[in-house]
C-alpha cells in the first residue's frame, strides 16, 4: 500500500539532461572514431558532426538540388557545378574554406545574372541563419560556416575549395 503512492518518475528536466548528455556522449565517441579513421583534428572532426546533425545535411541537398536545376539549363550550367561543390563543403565544411578569386568576362556575368535571378535570396537566408546562429554563442562556429557560405552562394563562379592547414 506504500508503494503504490509513491511516484517514481523523473522530472521532465533530469529527463531532458539525461537525454542531452547521452547525445553528446555519442557525438563525442563518433567524433573520436571519425577522426582516428580519418588521421584528422578532433575539434573539426566534431564541429563537422555537430554541423552534419543540425544544418549540415539539410545545405546539402539543398544544394545539390540546385545544382540540377542549374545544370538543366544550359546558361547556369557553370553554377551548377560549382552548387555541387557547394553541397560537398555544406556536408563537411570545418577544415575546407572557398577561395575567392576575381573576375572579368565571362564568368562576372554569369554572376551578376546569378546574383539579380537567384543568389541574393539565397545568400540572404545563409546571412539570417549565421546571424542567429551566432547570436547563441554555442553555435558561434556554424555561424561563421553559414557566413562562408552564403559568399560562396551570393557569387558562386571564380570560387574554389581548398583545405586547410
Amino acid at each position: 500500500m506504500f508503494l503504490e503512492n509513491t511516484n517514481t518518475s523523473l522530472p521532465g528536466w533530469a529527463v531532458g539532461l539525461i537525454i542531452g548528455v547521452s547525445i553528446l556522449l555519442v557525438l563525442i565517441i563518433v567524433s573520436l572514431i571519425i577522426s582516428k579513421v580519418r588521421h584528422e583534428k578532433f575539434l573539426p572532426t566534431f564541429c563537422n558532426v555537430v554541423w552534419l546533425c543540425l544544418i549540415g545535411w539539410e545545405l546539402a541537398v539543398i544544394c545539390f538540388i540546385w545544382g540540377i536545376i542549374c545544370c538543366i539549363t544550359i546558361l547556369f550550367i557553370p553554377v551548377g557545378i560549382q552548387y555541387f561543390k557547394a553541397a560537398r563543403l555544406a556536408f563537411w565544411p570545418f577544415g575546407f574554406s572557398p577561395r575567392f578569386r576575381s573576375l572579368n568576362g565571362f564568368k562576372l556575368v554569369i554572376n551578376i545574372i546569378w546574383i539579380i535571378i537567384a543568389g541574393w535570396e539565397q545568400a540572404l537566408i545563409c546571412f539570417i541563419a549565421g546571424a542567429i546562429c551566432c547570436i547563441t554563442i554555442v553555435l558561434w562556429p556554424c555561424g561563421l560556416q553559414l557566413f562562408k557560405f552564403g559568399r560562396l552562394v551570393l557569387m558562386p563562379l571564380g570560387t574554389e575549395i581548398v583545405k586547410n592547414d
